[in-house]
């Protein structure tokens, strides 16, 4: 396959699913009222559930095609945790990627992910005043970053389908360690059904995430480290002193 090819399919790819996020969202706007009851009163509880089961059925149809696609093109890891959620062929335990895997390497890479880190690094800088200490500190993410955008899925998708392109927004807060001048991160996500169809960016409450069967929901669990920067440093600060 020839590298213009594989960018075009990228591209229609990348369409696919935004042409689905959009749908879902006219769909929630079109659908979001009420519904009459046998007695002739009208039920917002109905007209909620209804809403969300057409939503849900909205996306997994275009959701197995273009994930299926997405499998063909996207690396190794990225593919396997993608068959996991398409097939929902899996045992709940959350997949390890540990802190020089491949998998991690590519999270990484992606320039979304740099941010996060630098916003991590920054929140657990604050925390301690200014200062990090080089061993025994603690942090757990206080605040939100901003989510996993169409314009940062976009431009992620240009260097290839990787971890940093299917994983999106992480589902839980990340958790911090500082070891031997070294910061230690500990990020759980969630791949749903729900992240899928973008409601970590849209926040309609309309999909439901199935718990058997296809697009069941996986985890994944993700270390790294990086240095702490000497801004941050005790020690470099005070031999700037002396």
């Amino acid at each position: 396959m020839t590298i213009s090819m594989t960018y075009l399919l990228r591209i229609a790819l990348l369409s696919l699913v935004l042409i689905t996020t959009v749908s879902c969202a006219s769909h929630s706007i079109k659908f979001e009222q009420k519904d009459k009851a046998p007695d002739g009163s009208f039920s917002e509880t109905s007209a909620s559930t209804s809403s969300q089961q057409l939503a849900t059925r909205s996306v997994k149809l275009p959701a197995t095609f273009t994930i299926y696609i997405a499998e063909l093109l996207a690396s190794e890891d990225a593919a396997r945790e993608l068959f996991k959620f398409r097939t929902g062929e899996h045992d709940d335990e959350p997949s390890i990627y540990q802190k020089d895997s491949a998998g991690v390497k590519e999270l990484l890479a992606g320039s979304y992910y740099q941010a996060l880190s630098q916003f991590l690094i920054q929140q657990m800088a604050d925390w301690y005043g200014g200062q990090i200490p080089d061993n025994n500190g603690l942090f757990t993410q206080s605040d939100a970053f901003r989510p996993f955008s169409p314009n940062d899925a976009f431009w992620e998708f240009f260097d290839g389908i990787d971890m940093a392109d299917v994983i999106g927004s992480i589902t839980h807060k990340v958790r911090m360690a500082t070891k031997d001048g070294n910061i230690y991160f500990m990020a759980t996500n969630d791949m749903s059904l729900e992240s899928y169809a973008g409601e970590n960016y849209l926040r309609h409450g309309l999909i439901n995430n199935p718990e058997v069967g296809k697009f069941r929901s996986t985890t994944q669990v993700f270390t790294w480290q990086l240095p702490i920067p000497e801004s941050y440093r005790a020690d470099v600060k005070d031999s700037v002193d002396d």
